[in-house]
């Protein structure tokens, strides 16, 4: 063979490897190793190919020297490795000796300086092994039985790190070298009975093997992931070789004539056996799925259930009876992963059992049943558990069982009425609202829907409420809904102390029906209906009974806040599901819709929000645009429940405040013919009832005047009539203070009437005793001179009455008084421009220039405590408008001086507040031009 190799490459491959077994050669052995890996390099490979064995042969012999150093052994080795890369080994005494003596040099060091050359070696080794059949023959033939458990030992030694000396690269590199010792090639196997006799090995070694990958992967599972996923394969590819289906039929096939009698070092692979092995493979199992289930690594996580699904889909016959409870349980667990490439391996394992013979997916189904009902039994306790992540998991693995139940497997569960009646009491016993969270949040959105704002609801213990509803949703897609609603009815009417959580459920079920539903759907979401309107009915949103202690008990957030969230969101939900019978639709509307609106005019923002979005939805249901012409639909059978309701008070105290939303939220004219005759009423219970409900009136008294300004700013007087109103000086005043002698007034249109009727009946109240009473007048005021700018022999006389008043509550002890009172003063400046001048220089000036001197010395250098106080609001106020005041009333050069000289002790002051320097600056700006 040499012959094939050039004459003078020959020369110098002798030389060399004369050099290397010369004990008395002087130059450092790993420097002549180095010199043959060169000279070799310079030979082509079908030339090394036939000279390697006289190549290895020195090399060998050199690694059977005692007392080499490691950089020496590290030559050696990587000699040996460049050469196996370029050249095959084909006859198996080489690799035999080969593989001993590199062995023998691992066992005895366990430097990486020295192993990672050995392994590389070994890997190359046992590659040749694998695609040769003669190779694969003689490794695994039975008298070689102790070398591969020998070589196996040492594999294992180095990738468990027992002595911590070995790096990631060489745990690895060990891993494959098992691998493919256990992974033959197919065209190695030429026949079943072949095959049975690498298995048969391999069998002897399988559980070394398994305990060494198993014990490695759970202690580098933190750290070392891609590590853990070669332990992962190889425990896969070693118990598929050894326990498939194939060699389980042939090895137990012939229970009289067992092909797998003990012989030598080999194991008998009886049934006994089998079922031996697989009940410590199902030991080794669970202890990895209970670590590595809860891997930070997704790809760790994907490892297992790849493991898993290569045990359960070609080991079924010898470990489905074993390890399908473990398997189960961890794809459930995993099914709802994070990652969607984790949830498609966990899927894609239970999908595999379900396929499976009809005993396997009858265990699976038995299995997951009693899997749920162990986790409904077990929810209220770990989700109360300190971790916060217990709940959460829990859910999601409940939600993994049902979904993995199927159609045919939760209408078994839900049949079973322990089953069903023990789902959703733990799930009523986790429904716990956080309040305080609920309490600091603020409407971000006028225009989601009901369930949106029903998501907004905050539970404790960091539950999602997407996972409840989840649970529900499934159980509304396959149980009997009969039984599911019967329940949470049951529930809902039976305890106080549970209906909350109920309805919740309840929302839950009505958001999964869609608007196709069955007659006996229907009936049942009819009835559920009645419920949720009859309890919203119910649920009383107080107010004290008299004036001076009105406290609207809605602006807290609560139990009845959430209550009535969840009402409405549930009679949302029925509306529209229930629009295939406009006789139900119909009842239902009228039913609800005070209801409804006396959830709009509370203060707590969830609460309206949310019954804001209700009448949206029952709008569209009943294929109305908005609530507005939801609204004008139903307008004479609203009137007349407020008139009906106002006559007793007592029972029906938010009556005036429901009339009131209804008007805010109308912007057609079209319902002033609806509620023009409730004005005599509000106006006769202001006159009657003074002590008791006068505040509630006056709201809803400003929501018309409010309305009548939106819906009627079109209006203009009559040009064929002449105005006898001309200007203050036109104003004969009579004997009574209150009254103007006009001389033949034309008539004003009835709306403008109305708010001149308000306006009359209200004024007298500006100077009441009671804050809040106080404050809605001012508003009263200003909205109705806003409502009838248009018609001066209205709005002058107006202004005339309700000047007196008005001036007085500059001398008011709340100063928030002050406030809205000279906000009303630049209404009446804007709508009547120099009409109030004499008033407002001659009469309102002088109160407003000693107030606003005198606190110029109390504002400054106060720092920001002062910004939040009532004072400084009202001095921002002064700035914000005097300026235009002044302009409306066309204010003389005089006058601007003085109010410059006011503005000037502001902004020229730094130790005065940023804003009020600011903005008094801006008052000097605008009349910058004024000398």
């Amino acid at each position: 063979m040499e012959d094939d190799v050039d004459e003078e490459s020959f020369r110098r491959i002798h030389a060399v490897c004369t050099r290397l077994l010369d004990q008395n050669c002087p130059e450092p052995l790993s420097k002549r190793v180095k010199e043959l890996t060169a000279v070799l390099q310079d030979v082509d490979a079908p030339q090394l190919q036939s000279i390697h064995l006289a190549v290895t042969y020195p090399l060998r012999l050199l690694l059977r020297r005692p007392n080499l150093s490691d950089s020496d052994y590290k030559a050696v080795l990587d000699s040996l490795a460049n050469l196996f890369d370029r050249c095959r080994i084909e006859q198996w005494s080489s690799i035999r000796d080969l593989l001993t003596q590199i062995l023998f040099v691992m066992s005895q060091h366990d430097k990486e300086l020295v192993l990672a050359p050995a392994l590389r070696c070994i890997h190359s080794l046992c590659v040749e092994i694998q695609e040769n059949t003669t190779l694969a023959d003689e490794c695994y033939n039975e008298e070689n039985l102790p070398a591969l458990g020998h070589r196996t030992s040492v594999l294992l030694h180095v990738l468990k790190n027992e002595n911590g000396a070995q790096g990631l690269d060489t745990r690895r590199l060990a891993a494959q070298c098992l691998l493919l010792s256990v992974s033959p090639r197919s065209h190695a196997l030429p026949s079943i009975s072949e095959n049975h006799g690498i298995a048969g090995t391999v069998a002897s070694i399988l559980p070394g093997i398994l305990l060494g990958a198993v014990q490695c992967a759970i202690a580098d599972y933190t750290t070392n992931h891609n590590l853990v996923v070669d332990c992962l394969q190889l425990c896969a590819q070693t118990v598929c070789l050894v326990m498939n289906d194939v060699e389980y039929d042939y090895c137990c096939g012939n229970e009289e004539n067992p092909p797998s009698a003990k012989k030598g070092l080999r194991v008998a692979q009886t049934k006994e056996w089998f079922a031996t092995t697989a009940n410590n493979i199902q030991k080794l199992l669970k202890t990895l799925c209970s670590r590595l289930a809860k891997a930070d690594s997704s790809t760790v996580r994907e490892a297992l259930l790849r493991l898993l699904l290569r045990l359960t889909t070609e080991c079924e016959r010898a470990l489905s009876e074993a390890i399908d409870g473990c398997v189960i349980d961890c794809a459930v667990l995993l099914r709802n992963d994070a990652y969607a490439s984790v949830c498609a391996s966990a899927e894609r394992v239970l999908n595999a059992i379900k396929s499976s013979p009809t005993e396997r997916s009858q265990r699976l189904r038995t299995k997951l049943t009693g899997a749920a009902f162990d986790l409904c039994t077990r929810l209220p306790t770990l989700v109360r558990a300190q971790s916060s992540d217990g709940g959460r998991l829990a859910l999601d693995q409940l939600i993994g069982v049902l979904t993995t139940l199927g159609s045919d497997g939760i209408q078994l569960f839900g049949l079973s009425s322990a089953h069903m009646q023990r789902l959703l009491t733990s799930l009523v016993q986790i429904i716990h609202f956080d309040y305080g969270r609920l309490a600091i949040s603020s409407s971000t959105d006028n225009g989601t829907t009901e369930f949106d704002v029903l998501k907004r609801l905050p539970l404790k213990f960091q539950l999602d409420g997407s996972q409840i509803s989840g649970v529900i949703e499934l159980l509304y897609r396959h149980a009997d809904h009969a039984v599911l609603f019967d329940y949470l009815l049951e529930g809902f009417e039976s305890s106080s102390s549970t209906e909350l959580a109920y309805a919740y459920l309840l929302c839950c079920a009505l958001k999964s029906a869609g608007k196709e539903i069955s007659s006996q759907d229907h009936t049942l979401i009819h009835d559920a209906s009645r419920s949720c309107v009859g309890r919203l009915q119910t649920l009383q949103l107080d107010l004290l009974p008299v004036d001076s202690a009105i406290r609207d008990t809605s602006l807290a957030t609560g139990r009845d806040s959430v209550l009535a969230c969840l009402l409405l969101s549930a009679i949302a939900q029925c509306a529209l599901v229930l629009t295939t019978d406009s006789t139900v639709l119909l009842e239902l509307t009228l039913d609800c819709l005070y209801a409804v609106l006396e959830r709009v005019a509370t203060g707590q923002w969830l609460v309206r929000e949310t019954a804001l979005a209700s009448l949206r939805s029952i709008a569209i249901a009943n294929c109305l645009p908005d609530a507005c012409d939801l609204l004008l639909a139903h307008g004479d059978f609203l009137v007349h429940s407020v008139g009906v309701r106002m006559r007793q008070m007592d029972e029906n105290r938010r009556a005036p405040l429901v009339l009131a939303a209804a008007l805010d939220l109308c912007e057609s004219a079209e319902m002033y013919g609806h509620v023009k005759e409730m004005v005599g009423e509000l106006l006769l219970a202001v006159d009657t009832h003074h002590e008791r409900w006068c505040l509630l009136m006056l709201r809803a008294l400003l929501s018309f005047v409010n309305a009548i300004g939106r819906w009627f700013s079109h209006l203009t007087p009559d040009p064929k009539q002449d105005d006898v109103i001309a200007d203050d000086d036109d104003v004969s005043v009579s004997t009574s203070a209150d009254q103007l002698s006009p001389v033949d007034t034309p008539k004003s249109p009835q709306p403008i009437v109305d708010v001149v009727a308000v306006l009359n009946r209200t004024k007298h109240l500006i100077s009441f005793s009671h804050l809040p009473l106080r404050l809605v007048v001012l508003d009263i005021v200003d909205a109705g001179l806003r409502a009838v700018r248009q018609f001066e022999n209205d709005l002058l006389p107006m202004i005339h009455q309700n000047w007196s008043g008005l001036l007085r509550r500059f001398d008011d002890t709340e100063l928030i008084v002050r406030s809205k009172a000279l906000s009303v003063v630049a209404t009446m400046a804007e709508v009547s421009g120099t009409f109030v001048y004499r008033r407002i220089i001659d009469e309102l000036w002088p109160k407003l220039e000693r107030f606003m001197v005198s606190q110029a010395t109390l504002s400054a250098d106060t720092g920001q405590v002062y910004e939040h106080s009532a004072a400084f609001k009202y001095q921002k106020i002064f700035f914000a408008k005097i300026a235009s005041i002044f302009d409306d009333i066309k204010a003389n050069s005089t006058d601007i001086h003085r109010l410059r000289t006011v503005a000037e002790l502001y902004s020229n002051d730094s130790r005065q507040p940023n804003e009020l320097i600011q903005t008094a600056s801006f008052v000097l700006q605008r009349f910058s031009e004024v000398t």
